[in-house]
């Protein structure tokens, strides 16, 4: 606990980052996002349909003023990152419809944004499965940006 405790402070103590969170759906990722806003830690992302994730916010009490939520399906980067998608798996035999289609997808779009600069990092792992977020993540990423790590918060950010 104590190395984590180190990481938060250092974290509040910096530059804040852009955290991108594609499951921003799920109640308790809507509010580990404000914790860690509240808390100075990182800028966090919302992704999802703004609707539905200020719906649950408001059904729960949760202020989201402060947090910055984008739909993918929405986003005015979707063209860019189709792009970028289709250029990094053409090699694989990726179609553009097939780029089209995994940018609509949170887990997607967010692993994009990171590699087009547009946040600093991704979490997630709350819904997706362990497979689906490291498989993502070397896709679009790459090995070698990738870092996968399982924390559970027992106590300090436990929502």
């Amino acid at each position: 606990m104590k190395a984590l405790n180190g990481i938060i402070e250092e974290a509040k103590n910096s530059a804040k980052k852009r955290i991108v969170l594609p499951e921003g759906y799920a109640l308790r990722v809507i509010k580990a996002a404000v914790l860690l806003k509240q808390d100075d830690v990182a800028a966090p992302i919302l992704l999802g349909n703004k609707k539905s994730i200020q719906s649950k916010a408001k059904d729960h009490d949760i202020d989201l003023s402060d947090i910055e939520i984008i739909n993918p399906v929405e986003s005015e980067w979707s063209n860019e990152l189709t792009e970028l998608l289709f250029e990094l798996r053409k090699h694989k035999g990726m179609s553009i419809e097939q780029a089209e289609d995994r940018v609509q997808d949170a887990l997607w779009f967010a692993n994009l944004m990171v590699k087009a600069g547009y946040a600093d990092g991704c979490v997630s792992g709350s819904v997706y499965t362990t497979g689906d977020v490291v498989r993502t993540a070397l896709q679009t990423i790459g090995v070698k940006a990738v870092s996968y790590t399982h924390l559970t918060l027992p106590t300090i950010y436990s929502v």
